[in-house]
């Protein structure tokens, strides 16, 4: 989700807060529809690991 282009008007911390949120959405689709063996929960807390872990790679630079 290119949240730059979709929210001209909301400040940095704004968008980055957006971004974060359609990460969280789409984890839980994904996690839904594709869960892994160990079921949606698991799949859903595997997504939110990797959706922390771009989120400090992103602050990092």
């Amino acid at each position: 989700m290119n949240a730059d282009l979709h929210t001209d008007l909301a400040n940095k911390e704004e968008r980055e807060k957006i971004t974060l949120a359609g990460r969280k959405v789409k984890t839980g689709a994904e996690a839904i529809t594709n869960p892994n063996e160990g079921g949606i929960n698991n799949t859903f807390k595997e997504g939110l690991f990797a959706v922390d872990k771009a989120k400090s790679a992103d602050a990092k630079g």
